[in-house]
C-alpha cells in the first residue's frame, strides 16, 4: 500500500489504514486524500473503503468524492461509486493492491472524461450569449469607472 499510495496521491495529502475485523473474517483498507488549494479557490476529498472477504476471496469497495470550487460562486460535487464484490485470484497483498489500483484508476479516468464534458457542454450552455441589455459587449474597449 505504501508504494501505491506514494505513486497515486500527491505527497503529504493522503493516508491509509488496514484493519482486521474482530472475528478475522474480513480486512478493511481505508484510503483518504485531501487536496486544498485556497489560492486557486478549490478543495477536494477522496475517501475509499475496501473490504476483503477472506472466506469468499472477494474484494468490494466504495469511493466517495467531494470537490468544492468557490471562485465568484460556489460549485460542489458529491460523487460516489460502489464497487461490487469481485473475486481475486489470490488473497495476496500484491493482487489486492492491484485490484484497488485498477478500480480507483478507472474511476479517476471516468471523472476526467466527465469534467471535460462538463466544461465543454454544460457550462458553455449556462453562459449568456448576449448580456441582459441585449447588446454585444466590446471586450477590446477599456471600461472607464
Amino acid at each position: 500500500m505504501n508504494s501505491y499510495s506514494n505513486r497515486q496521491y500527491r505527497k503529504g495529502t493522503s493516508e491509509f489504514g488496514v484493519y482486521a475485523s474482530y472475528d478475522g473474517a474480513t480486512i478493511t483498507v481505508e484510503i483518504s486524500c485531501h487536496n486544498l488549494n485556497f489560492k486557486s479557490f478549490w478543495g477536494g476529498e477522496w475517501l475509499s473503503t475496501w473490504v476483503i472477504d477472506l472466506a469468499s476471496q472477494s474484494v468490494s469497495g466504495a469511493i466517495r468524492l467531494h470537490n468544492h470550487y468557490f471562485e465568484n460562486g460556489n460549485i460542489q460535487f458529491n460523487l460516489s461509486k460502489d464497487i461490487p464484490a469481485t473475486r481475486v485470484k489470490q488473497l495476496a497483498a500484491r493482487q489486492i493492491v492491484d485490484f484497488i489500483a485498477s478500480q480507483e484508476t478507472a474511476y479517476q479516468d471516468g471523472l476526467e472524461d466527465m469534467y471535460g464534458e462538463l466544461s465543454e457542454k454544460l457550462l458553455k450552455n449556462m453562459r449568456r450569449i448576449m448580456p441582459v441589455t441585449r447588446q454585444k459587449f466590446d471586450w477590446s474597449r477599456p471600461v472607464l469607472l
